[in-house]
């Protein structure tokens, strides 16, 4: 498992901040981090049982590429951020290999919904709000996993 603190003081908070201010909070901090624990444990690359999920955020294929069609395409500044973070154009490569890339991705996700972040010191509302923006309502994974490893691992 990759250490907590470096993947949030390394990777997460530096890569928030250079994508600007409305995209960095204490609070979008805070459930990047919950959602990078939940959904790979900061341990696995790829879906374990063969599914499609790519990188420590466990990121569809399906939602790369609506990303980058969708919102990117008519976001040229962000656009320009985060294709700043990319190595090569291989999307589902960097998710997987490039932290930076996946954790722009991660927070773009979230970042396109219209409700508002939760506060980062309200696990069941972080955990909610993870279950209805990222994981869906169809998703297999539960809030109450969610809250618990958020607990032990963002507050704790």
């Amino acid at each position: 498992m990759l250490d907590i603190k470096h993947v949030r003081d390394y990777v997460i908070t530096p890569t928030l901040k250079r994508m600007g201010g409305k995209f960095h909070s204490p609070d979008s901090v805070c459930l990047l981090l919950g959602t990078a624990i939940h959904e790979s444990r900061l341990e696995y690359l790829r879906q374990i049982g063969g599914g499609p999920a790519l990188g420590l955020f466990q990121i569809e294929p399906a939602t790369i590429h609506d990303i980058h069609e969708n919102f990117l395409t008519y976001q040229p500044e962000i656009n320009q951020v985060v294709s700043s973070f990319m190595s090569c154009n291989d999307r589902e490569f960097q998710a997987v290999t490039n932290l930076a890339y996946s954790t722009a991705l991660a927070r773009l996700v979230y970042y396109r919904r219209p409700e508002p972040l939760p506060n980062w010191d309200n696990s069941l509302a972080v955990a909610e709000y993870w279950k209805q923006h990222y994981n869906t309502i169809e998703g297999a994974g539960y809030v109450e996993d969610f809250q618990a490893s958020y607990i032990n691992f963002v507050m704790g």
